[in-house]
């Protein structure tokens, strides 16, 4: 699995944040998510080329561990995390399968950082990223770690779902944004 494959996976489990700055009650209620989905629409601009690239297309998360990114347009291909399996396909087919219990410790590392997102694992957060308020709606996430996949994550949170849109400045300062529309939510009683 690539580099960019796995960060594009990473991008998709940050959409189930909690709004870090209401109280803990948030964060129980996010740890009580059982589904989420959702439609998405990603831009990314190549600085260093001038180039931008655009893809759209679904997001399902269904507690405890299945994640799946479906790209509708330009091309049909799924990305899902399923267990400790990664699968990318295409037409329904699995084009590359990865059990992640086999990768080197910086898959591992990054793959833990998915794990903590997947779970909201508030400590893991917390831990690992300094969390700002930029305004009453958008929050800056910012590894902490020296190997990072990420400068900066910002988050802006809807009023109708938990998250309107994420803005990645990667380490080149390429730039990814994501919009969330139709988000449907499931919680476990």
């Amino acid at each position: 699995m690539t580099r960019r494959n796995f960060s594009i996976f990473f991008l998709c489990l940050i959409c189930l944040i909690p709004n870090l700055g209401f109280p803990l009650d948030i964060w129980q209620k996010y740890a009580k998510l059982k589904k989420l989905s959702a439609n998405f629409s990603q831009t990314k601009e190549l600085k260093n080329i001038g180039v931008t690239l655009k893809s759209s297309g679904t997001i399902h998360f269904e507690r405890p561990n299945l994640f799946e990114w479906k790209v509708e347009s330009p091309k049909n291909f799924v990305f899902q995390f399923k267990d400790d399996n990664i699968s990318l396909m295409e037409e329904g087919k699995v084009i590359k399968n990865a059990d992640t219990a086999k990768f080197d410790k910086k898959m591992l590392d990054a793959i833990s950082h998915l794990k903590a997102w997947m779970m909201i694992d508030q400590k893991f957060i917390e831990d690992n990223y300094t969390i700002r308020p930029v305004s009453n709606t958008v929050y800056e996430f910012t590894p902490k770690l020296e190997a990072k996949m990420f400068k900066s994550i910002l988050i802006e949170l809807g009023k109708d779902a938990p998250i309107k849109k994420i803005s990645l400045t990667e380490i080149s300062n390429d730039l990814i944004v994501i919009e969330f529309s139709k988000s449907k939510l499931t919680y476990e009683k």
